[in-house]
């Protein structure tokens, strides 16, 4: 609470005061003592429930979703992305949130009595349905999460107009067109539990969505899915693809993280449009127009590994120079592929002047 405060009478003042009678005054006391940015970003985590398993970077994309990420002067220039992580690692410096090991990795959750304040400070805005406690959800509230297997009506229980946030974790729920019709505030929606085979057409009126994560039963979109263009985050992973029709993708320019299968990204054509997107583990070149290795030139927010394929369709140092490597500053590893060794002395001497923080993968 007070390990970055030098002020001496601050200290005193804590220790004067009457908090000291139970463990929850003093949790609510750090949260108070939190700044203003991390008191909204921690109390947002109220949506979760008890011991779920958080992963930062998911959590950071909801608080952008949700403008909950404010840059400083002097970090002006520095990514969203990065900002968020700044303040996930603080709050965790600050013990609101614990890091467990497990043999798939680290994670995060919140211990039973912190998860219990995040509920008591998030209580006019966020409002979780547990269990068998369905009832008439107060018109203050933002975001909703859903944790039964009761089956719900939605549209009479919830003032739906004013969500800014719908998370599903059951899997016994599907969410009808009633829903999405009155979704129209809507900026963070997760229907990775949902049973849904197709998304209704009334999605594509969700124009302030900024995160969508995919049922992994849905396997249609309608041609009004590509108006959401302001969508940052697309988590397709658990779905049964092909669900989408990768010539409308190129649409979604805002896109920052699109999480798909590589095979899938090498079919968007025009994917040069999406300059905003960090990560994109393969590129396919092609001859076709809206394939060639040029789409690459504006798409410098790029980072971490890039693999290049089907390199014997570039056809000269010039075209091979269109791809503009050497302004990719965040890759950091760069795997480059040839069908054929036809032409692949005349591309690499091009692709081997990168940026000299690009490590070079000859295959």
């Amino acid at each position: 609470m007070l390990k970055d405060e030098m002020n001496v009478e601050k200290w005193k003042n804590v220790l004067r005061s009457n908090v000291w009678n139970g463990i929850m005054p003093v949790l609510k006391l750090s949260y108070r003592n939190l700044p203003p940015h991390l008191q909204r970003c921690f109390a947002y985590c109220g949506i979760f429930p008890e011991d779920w398993r958080i992963k930062p970077d998911e959590l950071v994309y909801m608080w952008m979703a949700q403008g909950l990420l404010r840059p400083h002067e002097e970090s002006i220039n520095t990514r969203m992305e990065d900002i968020g992580r700044i303040y996930f690692d603080d709050l965790s410096s600050r013990s609101f949130f614990q890091m467990l090991e497990h043999h798939n990795g680290k994670y995060y959750v919140m211990h039973d009595m912190i998860h219990e304040l995040a509920q008591s400070v998030s209580k006019e805005e966020c409002f979780r349905i547990e269990r068998n406690n369905v009832q008439r959800i107060p018109s203050t509230v933002r975001h909703l999460s859903i944790n039964t297997d009761a089956l719900l009506q939605l549209t009479s229980i919830c003032d739906l107009k004013n969500l800014r946030t719908l998370v599903i974790f059951s899997y016994n729920h599907s969410i009808g067109s009633d829903v999405f019709k009155q979704l129209r505030s809507i900026r963070v929606l997760d229907l990775t539990r949902c049973k849904m085979e197709q998304l209704p057409k009334a999605a594509g009126e969700l124009i302030h969505l900024r995160y969508l994560a995919f049922a992994d039963t849905l396997k249609a979109v309608p041609p009004s899915f590509y108006r959401l263009y302001y969508l940052q985050v697309l988590d397709v992973s658990r779905s049964s693809l092909p669900i989408l029709f990768p010539e409308g993708m190129d649409k979604l320019i805002n896109l920052r993280v699109l999480d798909v299968p590589g095979a899938f990204t090498s079919q968007i054509a025009r994917i040069g449009k999406l300059t905003s997107l960090q990560r994109l583990a393969v590129f396919r070149t092609s001859k076709k127009k809206g394939r060639k290795i040029v789409e690459l030139q504006n798409m410098d927010e790029l980072r971490g590994s890039l693999v290049i394929t089907n390199l014997e369709n570039v056809h000269s140092m010039q075209e091979a120079a269109e791809a503009k490597l050497n302004q990719k500053e965040y890759i950091k590893k760069l795997t480059l592929k040839w069908a054929t060794l036809r032409r692949r002395e005349v591309t690499m001497i091009k692709f081997s002047g990168a940026s000299s923080r690009i490590r070079i993968s000859k295959i």
